[in-house]
């Protein structure tokens, strides 16, 4: 499996996880206590989740340019 395709699919999780921690935030805010954690929390999966993209997609560019010359 090439690189490029794990990147994505951790990326897919990373949103995935960012998905399930806001409902299950709002669902449970015992545990969160306050509204801060649960949207850093939600804003690091998708940080991450959008890293992860960037680098698959500049790893794509890089394959189709080094495949070029």
């Amino acid at each position: 499996m090439e690189i490029k395709t794990i990147l994505k699919k951790l990326a897919y999780i990373c949103i995935f996880l960012a998905v399930i921690t806001l409902i299950y935030g709002f669902v449970e805010l015992s545990i969160f206590k306050h509204y801060l954690i649960l949207i850093l929390i939600v804003t690091f999966f998708i940080a991450v989740s959008f890293i992860l993209l960037a680098l698959s997609e500049i790893l794509e560019w890089l394959h189709f340019l080094t495949k070029q010359k």
